[in-house]
């Protein structure tokens, strides 16, 4: 199983430089390495496979924006809890 352990609650993620309370950026960075994933490390086989037991229909939905973005569409969307 995935250990949370080390990720910090929103409350507590440290701030960083240039961006707003909040950001996460860094949380996944390991051995002075860069992480390209972020949350992404967090769904795991073992997660996919209890994730996959609570499907009721098999309805997919897609959740794809396009690689341009309107400007009336956040680019970022942030929130707390």
């Amino acid at each position: 199983m995935t250990d949370y352990s080390n990720i910090p609650d929103y409350d507590s993620l440290p701030p960083v430089k240039g961006m707003p309370k909040g950001c996460a950026w860094g949380i996944f960075d390991k051995d002075g390495k860069k992480d390209k994933f972020g949350t992404l490390n967090l769904i795991t086989p073992e997660i996919v496979k209890e994730a996959a037991k609570e499907v009721k229909e098999g309805v997919s939905v897609s959740l794809k924006y396009a690689s341009t973005t309107p400007s009336d569409r956040p680019t970022c969307i942030m929130w707390s809890g």
